[in-house]
Order: structure tokens, then sequence, then C-alpha cells
């Protein structure tokens, strides 16, 4: 027993000692986040069973933090639909912070119309069945655009309201 216990004491000591040294943090940071999911499908049809996973996709994240005010983000989405592999670039930006009340952000972004593309789309926030009536990669509204955004918050008379003014390449007709 004295064999297991000394040997383990000395590895903590040790390791306390060793992380007392000075940290110095790095000037650029870079994270990589994602989720995923999957589809089951499952029908009854006159007495006929039938059961499939039909759908699985893969969303990796990437944020790059460049200075204090400098910072990147991305996110690809690998889906496997049909038999098949299918990848798109969800969104991919720079954003520069001004001012305590101001951001510019340039690139490919969700548009923040209304609240759903830009904060409840994922799939391990939105547990819905379908995304809302206008909404979706395929809806009336589009998901994403190629811009410039300004955003930013502000206080008056006690409240606080936020804003978002962009311009975007806009929607595309498809015949």
């Amino acid at each position: 027993m004295k064999r297991i216990i000394l040997p383990l004491l000395f590895f903590v000591i040790a390791g306390n000692i060793f992380a007392q040294e000075a940290y110095k943090p790095s000037k650029t940071q870079f994270l990589v986040r994602g989720y995923g999911s999957a589809g089951f499908h499952s029908s009854n049809d006159e007495g006929e069973k039938e059961s499939t996973f039909n759908t699985g996709t893969f969303a990796p994240i990437f944020l790059f933090q460049l200075s204090d005010r400098l910072m990147f983000e991305s996110e690809m989405e690998f889906g496997f639909e049909d038999g098949t592999l299918e990848t798109g670039l969800e969104y991919a930006n720079i954003m520069y912070v001004m001012n305590d009340y101001m951001t510019v952000r340039a690139g490919k972004f969700l548009l923040p119309f209304g609240t759903f593309m830009e904060r409840l789309h994922p799939a391990w926030i939105n547990k819905l069945s379908t995304v809302p009536l206008g909404f979706g990669h395929d809806g009336i509204t589009p998901s994403s655009g190629v811009g410039v955004e300004l955003r930013g918050a502000f206080a008056l008379q006690g409240s606080k309201f936020n804003y978002a003014l962009y311009s975007t390449n806009g929607p595309k007709l498809k015949w």
C-alpha cells in the first residue's frame, strides 16, 4: 500500500510546484466547437413497419481571436442524406469591435432577421421537428447573406436598445 501512496503523493506535490510557474496567455486564441445530429424515421403503413436513420449532420465551428478587437468565426456543415455526403459553408465572417457600443462584421453571416436563424437554428437548440414557417435553408427568408453588418447596443433614459444594420447580396429567385 505504501508503494502506491508515496509515488502518488510525490506526483501531486510535484504537479502543484510546476503549476505555480507564471502563465503567459497568448495574444491569439483558437477554439474548435460544433455539434452533430442524426434523424430516425419510423413509419407503419398498413401493417408494414419501416424504420431508417435518414439524416446525419456534423457542423464544426471555428473561432479565432486575433486580438482583443479582431475576431473570426466560421461554421461548416457536413450532412449525410439519401446515401450522399453534402457539404456547405454555413457562415464565415470577421468581426471588429469599434468601441463598447459598436461592432462591424463582414463576410457570410447569419442574418439577424428575427431571432431563429441567428440564435436558435442549430440542431442541439432547435428541438422542433421542423423549422418555423419561412425560415430554414429552403424557406422564404434567406438564412445567411454575404455583406457587411453594423451592430451594437446603447442606453437611452434607463432603457437598453440593440440594433443591427446590414447590407447583403440579398435573396435570389429560384425558378
